[in-house]
C-alpha cells in the first residue's frame, strides 16, 4: 500500500506480519518515509532516533518501531514543533496536549503578527496620500495601534 507524503512522494506502507519483525537499513527507511539518509542519519546523532541495531559493519538496521517514531518526528517537524519540543515529547518528559497548546499560543501570536504586517502594506499600498511611502511605512510601524504596544 503507497500513499504520498508532505513532499508529494511516494511512500510504503508495511502492513503484515512478517514486515513487522524485519529489519532495514538506513537508505530503505529513507525510501519507505520518504525522507533521506542524512535527516535518518541526523536524527540519530542527536538522540532522536536510535536504531534497534548497529551491525559489526556499523550498518544501522531499524525496525517499524523506529519507522513510525521517524513519521511522527516529521510530523511534529511539519506542525512547526522544535527538537527540543520533540525530544521532550517522545520522551514523555512532557505531556503531548501540553506542547500542543504552546504551540497553539505561538501560533495565534505570529498569527496576529503577520495580520498587523500585512494591515500595514495594504495601508501603505491604499494611502491616496502624496508622503513619501517609506514615511508612511515607518508610522505606520511605529504607531502604538498598529504594533499593538503601548509604546509604539
Amino acid at each position: 500500500m503507497h500513499s504520498k507524503n508532505r513532499s508529494g512522494t511516494k511512500r510504503q506502507f508495511v502492513s503484515d506480519q512478517s514486515t513487522l519483525s524485519k529489519k532495514y537499513t538506513i537508505g530503505e527507511v529513507a525510501k519507505i518515509t520518504g525522507s533521506t539518509v542524512k535527516a535518518v542519519r541526523y536524527y540519530d546523532e542527536i538522540g532522536l532516533l536510535k536504531p534497534a541495531e548497529v551491525t559489526a559493519s556499523r550498518y544501522r538496521l531499524y525496525t517499524m518501531e523506529e519507522i513510525w517514531r521517524l513519521e511522527l518526528i516529521f510530523t511534529f517537524r511539519y506542525l512547526g514543533f522544535g527538537m527540543d519540543e520533540i525530544s521532550k515529547m517522545i520522551s514523555g518528559e512532557k505531556s503531548v496536549a501540553n506542547v500542543i497548546n504552546w504551540q497553539i499560543e505561538a501560533l495565534d501570536g505570529q498569527i496576529r503578527t503577520l495580520t498587523r504586517i500585512k494591515s500595514i502594506l495594504l495601508q501603505t499600498r491604499q494611502s491616496n496620500d502624496k508622503e513619501d511611502s517609506l514615511r508612511l511605512l515607518y508610522k505606520l510601524v511605529a504607531s502604538p495601534e498598529t504594533c499593538g504596544t503601548e509604546e509604539g
